[in-house]
């Protein structure tokens, strides 16, 4: 400390005497000691920073160690209240981006860093608690960590709300350290009519998965247990594998029922998966069906997509779509139309054998008007997303293709919008950019072509994340196109509400997937009310 340092100098200069070469050497030792002692004093000042809402202040996160960053004293610190810098909507899901500045981790009684609000912004406010993390012990203590937590937003109307971040080291040599943000909510109704949307949940092991349902806050609830849920990559062993197929689901309004593709095998690759047509009852909450449905050539062909079919929900709720190895690298798809009880039998539907559009991307029914829509895309296209748009017109089984124009737009899901008939997409734009500003378009699937309806989001909003279209159905009932986003700052997953007559961004929730997303969350379903 200080004083150790000013004992041993006048120790130092007393047996210096005169000697002007020896005073010098005792003068560069105090100023390098005098340094390492502001260092340190610096690195100790600064624990937490709020990137998103912004914090109250300026922010400088140049390093470990600025004084911005350093606000002791509770609530808030000493910075006064401003202007809310952000409006939440309630009742939806928030990312806080934060940044622990120094790690300050005690072995023997680890500390957290916790998120609350207050609905005003006197010293005495009370704060209400919205998540909190335990504290991680970092190899040093000049270490910055970005964190993202997911808080739901209070549902209410606060026009001058606090939101306030904690670091609490739980060390008598540290204080708590706080940071604000002054914000706005307004109180939110839910979408009447809503439905209820579903996923598969990896909760940071192969050995758990869950099925659970999303919260319009952007919680999960978990429903049931599964084995590798929607998990390809491979793994071997001696044990039965289990698992779901990321992406093929399918629901049934009239049941309210939920379908998906489940498989068992020794080995995740190997050709004698035993594939099987699974169902889970919403209203009872469990699985009410299980049963062995294998491609028409198992060891050559795969299932790559499961369409609802509201048309029949008795008989035919479900197409299955079959990617079949014809041989000489040539692919071609074939349609199966399935019972509730699993029953397939085949649509006479007569795709052309394709070497070049194979990678499938996804596929969509109108029920209305009894058209069955697949976005493949071209293997070799590594950049531009070239994709051929093949259309079935299920009452004559004629199919139909053209090319989607690419040079504006690139797109790699569709949704009907069943009210105009309208052949819809979201689109990022061209890759790769810089920062994307996404766009809701419509396709001419008789020409190929692509007309922008509005701007969904301005540039750098959200990133070029392709995997964001919802499985089941994907256009609520009042009108909204649920999508999928990646947030270009933070990195988290918002669900969001795009409005179909105006490609506007209506509402958004992030999806609380845990500590910086350590949570894997695949195969979003949407189930609509009867």
């Amino acid at each position: 400390n200080f004083r150790n340092i000013q004992v041993e100098t006048i120790f130092l200069f007393w047996l210096c005497k005169t000697e002007a070469g020896c005073v010098l050497i005792v003068m560069q030792r105090l100023f390098s000691s005098l340094v390492v002692l502001c260092i340190i004093a610096h690195a100790s000042l600064a624990h937490v920073c709020l990137m998103t809402p912004p914090q109250r202040g300026v922010l400088d996160l140049s390093g470990p160690g600025t004084m911005s960053c350093f606000q002791p004293t509770g609530p808030c610190g000493t910075i006064a209240p401003g202007t809310p810098s952000v409006t939440l909507p309630g009742g939806t899901g928030f990312a806080v981006h934060l940044q622990q500045n120094a790690n300050h981790y005690n072995p023997g009684w680890p500390g957290f860093i916790d998120v609350a609000y207050a609905e005003d912004t006197s010293s005495n406010a009370t704060f209400h608690p919205l998540t909190a993390v335990s504290d991680f012990w970092s190899h040093e203590q000049a270490k910055q960590t970005n964190i993202s937590l997911v808080v739901a937003v209070p549902n209410i109307d606060c026009d001058h709300c606090v939101l306030r971040v904690r670091y609490h080291p739980n060390k008598p040599t540290e204080p708590i350290f706080h940071q604000c943000s002054d914000i706005k909510i307004t109180k939110t109704t839910a979408p009447s009519k809503l439905g209820r949307m579903f996923a598969f949940a990896q909760y940071g092991s192969y050995e758990n998965a869950y099925l659970v349902e999303i919260a319009l806050d952007g919680t999960l609830h978990k429903l049931a247990e599964v084995t590798n849920g929607g998990i390809r990559s491979s793994v071997s062993g001696e044990v039965s594998i289990n698992g779901f197929a990321n992406g093929l689901s399918a629901v049934n309004v009239e049941e309210q029922e939920l379908y998906f593709m489940s498989f068992s095998s020794s080995d995740l690759l190997a050709d004698d998966k035993a594939f099987k047509f699974t169902v889970w009852s919403v209203e009872k909450r469990q699985w009410v069906l299980e049963k062995l449905i294998t491609p028409a050539d198992k060891t050559t062909s795969q299932w790559v997509a499961m369409v609802s079919n509201f048309a029949d929900p008795k008989d035919k709720p479900v197409y299955l779509i079959e990617q079949e190895d014809m041989g000489n690298q040539n692919f071609r798809f074939n349609i199966h139309a399935v019972s509730s009880k699993g029953v397939r039998s085949p649509v006479p539907a007569d795709f052309p054998a394709e070497s070049t559009f194979v990678n499938y991307f996804w596929s969509e029914y109108d029920h209305a008007r009894q058209k069955l829509y697949i976005l493949s895309g071209d293997e070799n296209s590594l950049f531009k997303l070239r994709v051929r748009l093949y259309t079935v017109d299920m009452k004559t089984n004629n199919v139909s293709w053209v090319l989607v124009a690419n040079d504006k737009y690139t797109v790699t899901s569709v949704h009907v919008d069943t009210a105009s008939g309208n052949l819809t997409a979201l689109s990022p734009g061209l890759f790769p950019q810089s920062a994307y500003s996404w766009t809701y378009v419509t396709i001419d699937p008789k020409t190929g072509n692509v007309s922008p309806v509005g701007t969904v989001s301005p540039s750098g909003q959200f990133s070029f994340y392709y995997g964001g279209g919802v499985y089941g159905t994907s256009i609520t009932a009042t009108g909204n196109l649920l999508h999928q986003f990646i947030t270009q700052n933070t990195g988290s997953t918002v669900l969001g509400f795009v409005d179909t007559a105006t490609g506007k961004l209506q509402m958004s929730t992030a999806l609380n997937m845990g500590l910086n997303n350590y949570i894997s969350v695949n195969t979003i379903t949407y189930l609509p009310t009867k």
